[in-house]
């Protein structure tokens, strides 16, 4: 079950691989700049860095700026403004100290380097799905109904598996996962980070033990250096240390384990950025630096800005609200099933860590809601997934674990044939 549900999310971002034209108008070669000083400078890049000239050269030769409407700017860092400059410093470097080795593979060639990371990005993408499946089955094991013989325990172990494997497609199927599965950026891995850090802590709960808190720590480490999104595993990790603590199972030994290694890498992160950048916020040195050149989307209506933000990638698309309205509601069924069935903490878990990467992270970092897409809810979103399936497979009817997976995936096939591949058909169709 989990190979079928990462088959089909990694099928799905490469689809977007292959088909989103090279160095995508999001800023990716900015990713991509950031892991190719890594490998070949052997160093973080600086947010007044100019992107190294091969990648520039890669640009043109791909005709970027046809592909996605764009005004052709002359082929020098000075003509290019804002697009030659390596902001993409300011985020921490876990995740493209994962990517470095890519680019060493493939010689130096820049183009090659960005369709590398791009699948690599693609498998990140199909392993969140198959976690995804694996945290609603570790939800749903909280709220299996008690069993009075093997015939029972058969029938809860089928529900299971298949509550599992509707929260696995439904994350699969998500445009906005394919979207940054599908291209070089951080927050695929945020996300890979996030939902890990969620297994690690259910299980951390369950049983503090030195093994677990060990693991549990080096996750948090890992997230804190991931990207800011990221830091929306303090949710969980805030629940977890107070059940904990009313339990009486928290001590110095679980608090050294866990919180050292974490709280000195971001001490760590934020007095390099605070000597390279003079601010301990990097998104703060950015601004000063860029603020006055970025160019925001202009404002729309709210609704149609939670349209873009929940469901489609970055950009405009021509997705019908009510469609958006619909899994919505069929997502809120599912949490306030759960709630109504005795997981009302899980609930309030997975909806913090929405609101977290909404007003705390997007309006904090851009002040503006039209700006809060896709990209800062997605590390969010496999807790959302896992939770509502869940709370449909509740009510025991054979089709309830698939009610949000069905829509989802209809969805995702209608977007990838009618929005995708009608504005970028792929190279070789």
């Amino acid at each position: 079950m989990l190979a079928i549900v990462f088959a089909v999310g990694f099928g799905h971002a490469a689809l977007y691989a292959l088909a989103v034209p090279p160095w995508a108008i999001e800023d990716e070669q900015q990713h991509v700049d950031y892991a190719w000083k890594i490998a070949n400078d052997h160093r973080l890049p600086v947010i007044e860095d100019e992107i190294d000239a091969d990648i520039i050269d890669a640009i043109f030769g791909a005709d970027r700026f046809s592909a996605y409407d764009m005004d052709r700017p002359e082929p020098t860092p000075e003509m290019m403004g804002l697009q030659a400059r390596s902001y993409a410093a300011y985020h921490p470097p876990a995740a493209y100290a994962l990517m470095a080795p890519v680019i060493v593979v493939s010689g130096g060639r820049a183009l090659l380097s960005m369709y590398l990371l791009r699948f690599l990005s693609a498998l990140a993408a199909g392993v969140i799905a198959a976690l995804t499946a694996q945290l609603a089955l570790d939800v749903g094991r909280r709220h299996r109904p008690g069993t009075v013989d093997a015939l029972d325990a058969t029938r809860c172990d089928r529900r299971a598996a298949r509550t599992a494997l509707g929260a696995g497609l439904a994350m699969a199927a998500l445009p906005t996962l394919a979207d940054s599965g599908g291209r070089v950026n951080a927050d695929i891995y945020a996300t890979l980070i996030v939902v890990i850090g969620c297994l690690v802590v259910l299980r951390w709960v369950a049983r503090p033990t030195a093994a677990h808190s060990w693991w549990l720590g080096i996750v948090l480490t890992v997230a804190v250096l991931t990207r800011e999104t990221a830091l929306v595993l303090a949710i969980p990790l805030i629940i977890a240390i107070a059940v904990l603590v009313r339990s009486g199972r928290w001590s110095r030994g679980v608090a050294g384990r866990t919180l050292v290694a974490p709280a000195v890498a971001a001490i760590g992160w934020a007095g390099y950025q605070w000597r390279v950048t003079g601010h301990v916020d990097g998104s703060r040195a950015f601004l000063e630096r860029y603020g006055d050149v970025v160019t925001l989307p202009l404002p729309r209506p709210l609704l149609e800005t939670v349209s873009d933000a929940w469901l489609v990638p970055y950009g405009r698309w021509a997705v019908p609200v009510v469609v958006v309205v619909a899994l919505v509601a069929i997502a809120v069924c599912g949490l306030a099933l759960l709630a109504r069935s005795g997981g009302a903490v899980v609930v309030a878990v997975v909806v913090a860590m929405l609101a977290f990467v909404v007003l705390a992270l997007g309006l904090s970092l851009h002040r503006d809601l039209n700006i809060v897409t896709s990209r800062l809810l997605l590390p969010a979103y496999p807790a959302v997934v896992a939770a509502a399936t869940v709370g449909w497979a509740t009510t025991r009817a054979r089709w309830a674990p698939f009610a949000l997976a069905v829509p989802t995936v209809a969805f995702g096939l209608w977007f990838g044939v009618f929005q995708l591949l009608d504005r970028f058909p792929l190279p070789f169709g």
